[in-house]
């Protein structure tokens, strides 16, 4: 129950290095959550009720690996309540939106699109098309396309909401569309490099930009920017860009590069049926910002360990911003394979796809939805990506 505990708590886990021993944390258990949501349904509760409830369960599951089990819930949950958005549209698109990352997480990226559009719906149902929430949720729809592989479609999502944002005043969300069209052309440029120069174009455009509002965006593509230098010049390249970057108040070691993680050279075998495996992994971010005391905290019973050391070796090169009064920071992320469902030619039965991808949650993050203290891996986002 350690996990749920920490996933509820206000922010990340910082110890000093010193007290690296046993952390105790009490929280609910995963039979609280479903006796709290038996008992909401039972005596007939708000649907305001039962969505948090539903969530809270959810999110229970999703810590213990249960992916199936999580989007029955959800969809149970959205089959009840869909019909309230005009009343609570924020808590239906958060409903929509989990059903979507759980269906992802079982392989099923076109119903997580699907719900990135239901969520956006649902805003709209009870908010103007012009209002923050609408435009951060549109951005989901152009991750799904991310995911997905859809890169002009991802593109093209990015672009409409930067131009929208930009005609109503909200620099801060303009700055985030523009940083993920950033962030995707410079991934796909380390596979293709024909794509580093837009990659650099769109950087170009951000570091332009003065407004207060894009500072985290300004230092965001300055990593981007040494990101796409040859990998034997990259680590002189991050120096040079640590020392450039702007102070972000409020902001502890913020992750400013994040490399790939390459699973070209994994053989995955046989998929075994509908399973997703999971491992969780611990590490610790050093007053350098560099990552440390790398470990698995647990994992699921088909969790194959060879898969995890291209995940080791990605974040062993990861940076974040040094603090030199910083006596640690503990991570934990939850690292899920995922065999995505696709149709094959010659037949309308689904199957699994050999190869996996990765789907990477902060389980320490501090969740962005401050109206309930839950997984932002469950609710709509509202902060950038690191």
């Amino acid at each position: 129950m350690m996990l749920l505990a920490i996933l509820l708590s206000s922010g990340p886990l910082t110890l000093p290095r010193e007290d690296r021993g046993t952390v105790t944390v009490t929280g609910r258990s995963l039979a609280d959550t479903r006796r709290d949501l038996e008992n909401c349904l039972a005596q007939q509760c708000p649907p305001k009720d039962e969505i948090a409830r539903s969530l809270a369960y959810a999110e229970a599951q999703f810590l213990m690996g249960d992916y199936r089990g999580g989007r029955k819930t959800m969809l149970i949950a959205r089959r009840r309540n869909a019909r309230y958005a005009s009343e609570l549209p924020e808590d239906v698109s958060d409903l929509h939106y989990a059903t979507g990352r759980f269906a992802n997480l079982v392989g099923n990226p076109d119903s997580n699109r699907l719900s990135m559009f239901d969520a956006v719906d649902a805003l709209k149902a009870g908010l103007p098309d012009t209002d923050s929430r609408v435009m951060q949720q549109r951005l989901a729809i152009g991750d799904g396309f991310a995911i997905n592989g859809q890169l002009y479609a991802a593109l093209s999502q990015y672009g409409s909401v930067a131009r929208k944002a930009h005609s109503v005043g909200l620099t801060s969300i303009e700055g985030m569309a523009q940083f993920k069209a950033a962030v995707l052309l410079a991934a796909v440029a380390s596979s293709v490099p024909e794509f580093a120069i837009d990659a650099r174009r769109k950087a170009d455009a951000i570091l332009a930009n003065d407004d207060p509002a894009f500072l985290p965006y300004r230092n965001g593509v300055r990593m981007l920017r040494a990101r796409l230098v040859r990998k034997s010049e990259r680590d002189a390249a991050i120096a040079e860009v640590i020392k450039e970057m702007e102070p972000m108040p409020g902001i502890d070691q913020a992750l400013i590069y994040n490399p790939p993680i390459r699973l070209d050279d994994i053989s995955f075998g046989a998929v075994p049926g509908d399973a997703t495996p999971w491992a969780d992994v611990n590490f610790w971010v050093t007053a350098d910002g560099r990552v440390s005391d790398i470990s698995t905290v647990r994992q699921s019973e088909d969790m194959n360990k060879a898969w995890l050391k291209p995940v080791v070796r990605a974040l062993e090169t990861r940076r974040y911003l040094p603090n030199p009064n910083s006596t640690g920071v503990m991570h934990m992320e939850r690292i899920s394979f995922i065999a995505d469902l696709t149709e094959s030619p010659r037949s309308r039965i689904r199957t699994r796809e050999t190869k996996r991808r990765v789907d990477i949650v902060d389980l320490l993050a501090q969740p962005s939805n401050k109206r309930q203290e839950s997984t932002p891996a469950l609710h709509t986002p509202v902060t950038p990506p690191a």
